[in-house]
Parts: structure tokens; C-alpha cells; sequence
């Protein structure tokens, strides 16, 4: 009875021992093919293959590789979602939105395919690596985000970006801007023409998010909150309150950037994208976001005027404009209201204003909830001096 017990003893191990090398060299296999990693200059970018997320890192000459943004999970607590019909798809495995990873030398790209119910699109997450300074060393990243309306209905669709950022929890402040040297409580912007950038930084690495200038869209919100705080509040950043700090009761100085662009409408087959930048920094050199947009500015052989909001026609495009689309098909008259051209101030006929101006009007015009026609008009008023003022210039 012994030997026999001895011998299955033996047996079990020996068949254990296999399952566990088999597993474990399985597991190797699947680790391998989990992610791509895509490396040129001080960036290197990993597109998760299995759960549809992507990693950013800095590398330091002669260094390993650092992670800017928090990567446990691979990387799961930063990514996008869509909107529309007010359901929200977090756009991920974990969202339970299908997708597929394509890497190239330059970067690479996730399409996630949406269809649920009367919502149907394909949202594409491009990232490619470049130089913010022509022939120099690349240390940025330019991310497109692409929806393209696969149903039969025309749609409104949204899109968020939330960033779990980690470099500027243990410096000496959290996040800064253009404008702002140091934020350590929530603050949210509706606007980033004078703030530009949001910058997380430690004494050594940087990441720097250009969200203002010639090519980037303009965002509706920007809110820097604790991670917990934004993963569960509104789209709209309605959860922020002045003075929070970034720490909450699951944890201790965890911020986040949670970026909201306006709302878009698309007719089936129509589609539009939008697109901001990345630029990393090392060996505690600041990134180089500033001179890029600098180098942008100084590009522009003239200043670049949107068209004031007009109705929509049914005749469909193939490209559309998350500014054009948000236009009503009764524009408010605005000849009755007076507006002092004496007032206009030199930011006012800044691009970016007039974006933002025009973002504004058409929000209000299509908003559900009740809007003052007063204020409705005179904004249009003050858009209608700007163009004339940008015109006689």
C-alpha cells in the first residue's frame, strides 16, 4: 500500500512539474505577444495588445526607460471614452469595446469598435513619435483621435481623455501651466489659450500636454482632480470643487488630467478627429512645448479666421469640423444688440479666441436647458466686431 501511495505521490509531482513548466513557458509566449513596444528618441510608446491600452515612457540617455503615466494594469487608468445618446463606452477590454492594435516604426494606433444598440462608430487612437524641434532628437508624441458614424442615424458623439499622471505627486508641485507656476488642489479651465499646457513633472522627468495652438483642438474642459474623484464624477467635470485636494480616502495625492472636447455631430459615413500633443522631458530638462508652439506661430503667413456658425445643410461631407458641426439651423440675430468695438482687447483677436468664442456660441445654441437669448446675442456680437476687426487688419 505504501509503494502504491509512493508511486502516485511521485506521479502527481512529476505531472505537476510539467503543467507548471508548460504553463509557465505558455505564459512567456503570451507575455511576449501582449505588448509592442514602439521606441525613437527619449519616447517609447506600448500598445497592450490584450486589453486595448497603451503606455508612455521617457528614455533617459544611457537609462532605463520610465514610465510618465501610472502603469499598473498596463496602463488601464489612462485611456478615452466615447459619448452618445448619453451612454458613456470606456474604450478598452475592460470597457467591453472590441479593438485592434496596428504598430508601425513611427507609433501605432487602436481602433475600437463601438456597436451598441442605435450607437455605432469606430473611434481611432493614433500616436506618433516626431521631434517638437525640426532635426533634433523626437521627444513628442502627436495623438489623433478619430470617430468615424458607422450607423444609418445621424449622432452626437463626445470624447474624454483621462490621463493618470504620477510624475508631479512626490515634486514639488503637482501640475503647472503657462500661466499657473504650481497647482496642488483641483482646478478646472474652459478655456486654455493663456494656460496652453498642463505640465506633471518630477526633478528629473517631464510630460507636457500642448493643448492650445495652431492644429489642436480646443477642449471644452480641462480638470486636474484626484484619479478616484475624476474616474467616478460627471463627464463634464461636474464633480470639481474648488480647493480639493488631490487626495481622497482610497488614496493619497493621486491627480489625474481629465480633458473634455466639445460635442460633434456626424451623419452615417461622416467623421471627424481631434488631436493634441504629448512632449516629454529628461535629466531634468523642461519639454519643449513652449518653442514648438512658438515654431507654430511663427509659421502663419496670416492670421487664421474660423467662419462665424452657419446652418446645417443635409448634403453630406466627408470631413467635418467638431466647430462647424455644433451650428443650429436658426442662427440668432444679432444687429439689435450693440457691441463697443472700442473694447475688443488684442487677446480677442487671437485664433485661439475665436475658436473658443465660437465653441461657446454653438454649445449654447444647442444646449437642452434654458439659455439666456441676451447673452446668446451678444456674444454673437462681440464674434461679429472680432471678424470685422480681423478683416480692416
Amino acid at each position: 500500500m505504501k509503494k502504491i501511495l509512493s508511486f502516485l505521490l511521485i506521479l502527481f509531482s512529476a505531472v505537476s512539474f510539467v503543467f507548471v513548466q508548460e504553463s509557465n513557458d505558455e505564459s512567456e509566449k503570451q507575455g511576449k505577444e501582449k505588448v509592442v513596444s514602439v521606441s525613437k528618441g527619449i519616447v517609447r510608446l506600448d500598445f497592450f495588445k490584450k486589453r486595448g491600452t497603451f503606455g508612455v515612457f521617457v528614455v533617459p540617455p544611457e537609462n532605463s526607460a520610465k514610465a510618465v503615466l501610472a502603469s499598473r494594469n498596463s496602463f488601464s487608468s489612462t485611456g478615452f471614452y466615447l459619448r452618445s445618446r448619453k451612454a458613456i463606452y470606456q474604450l478598452s477590454k475592460d470597457g467591453g469595446i472590441p479593438f485592434v492594435v496596428n504598430t508601425s516604426e513611427n507609433g501605432g494606433s487602436i481602433v475600437y469598435t463601438v456597436r451598441k444598440g442605435r450607437v455605432n462608430a469606430d473611434v481611432k487612437v493614433s500616436m506618433e513619435i516626431c521631434s517638437s524641434i525640426p532635426n533634433e532628437t523626437e521627444d513628442m508624441i502627436k495623438i489623433s483621435v478619430e470617430t468615424t458614424n458607422t450607423g444609418t442615424e445621424r449622432q452626437t458623439f463626445a470624447i474624454r481623455g483621462i490621463f493618470d499622471t504620477i510624475l508631479g505627486e512626490l515634486g514639488y508641485t503637482d501640475f503647472s501651466t503657462a500661466q499657473i507656476r504650481r497647482i496642488d488642489e483641483e482646478l478646472q479651465f474652459d478655456s486654455m489659450i493663456t494656460d496652453r499646457w498642463i505640465l506633471s513633472k518630477n526633478a528629473v522627468n517631464a510630460l507636457q500636454f500642448l493643448l492650445s495652438g495652431k492644429g489642436i483642438t480646443s477642449p471644452k474642459t480641462v480638470t486636474l482632480a484626484n484619479k478616484d474623484v475624476v474616474s467616478s464624477g460627471d463627464w463634464d467635470g461636474f464633480y470639481y470643487r474648488v480647493g480639493r485636494p488631490f487626495s481622497s480616502i482610497l488614496s493619497y495625492q493621486n491627480s489625474a488630467v481629465d480633458i473634455v472636447w466639445n460635442d460633434f455631430m456626424l451623419a452615417p459615413g461622416q467623421k471627424t478627429s481631434i488631436t493634441f500633443y504629448a512632449v516629454l522631458g529628461t535629466e531634468g530638462y523642461e519639454p519643449n512645448g513652449s518653442r514648438f508652439l512658438s515654431g507654430l506661430v511663427e509659421k502663419k503667413a496670416e492670421v487664421e479666421v474660423l467662419p462665424p456658425p452657419a446652418p446645417v445643410t443635409e448634403e453630406p461631407v466627408k470631413e467635418i469640423s467638431p466647430l462647424v458641426e455644433e451650428v443650429t439651423e436658426a442662427p440668432v440675430e444679432v444687429s439689435e444688440v450693440p457691441f463697443d468695438a472700442s473694447t475688443i482687447k488684442k487677446e480677442q483677436l487671437d485664433p485661439e479666441y475665436v475658436r473658443s468664442l465660437i465653441e461657446k456660441i454653438n454649445t449654447l445654441e444647442n444646449s437642452d436647458m434654458t439659455v439666456n437669448q441676451e447673452e446668446l446675442k451678444r456674444l454673437n456680437a462681440e464674434l461679429d466686431v472680432i471678424l470685422n476687426a480681423l478683416r480692416n487688419m
